[in-house]
């Protein structure tokens, strides 16, 4: 999941709803892409807890 919230509440949610990966999207260009380059190369492995 990719979203601009980082409410724990969001956050809670999504784990409950059983979504592997929480990625707060950066609203910078320059950090998106390189947020998008490093799932693409890492895979989605990002999960925020």
């Amino acid at each position: 999941m990719m979203t601009i919230s980082r409410a724990q509440e969001d956050i809670l949610k999504a784990h409950n709803m059983r979504v592997n990966s929480y990625i707060n999207k950066p609203i910078d260009i320059d950090r998106f892409a390189r947020v998008m380059r490093s799932i693409q190369s890492e895979g989605m492995n990002f999960v925020e807890q």
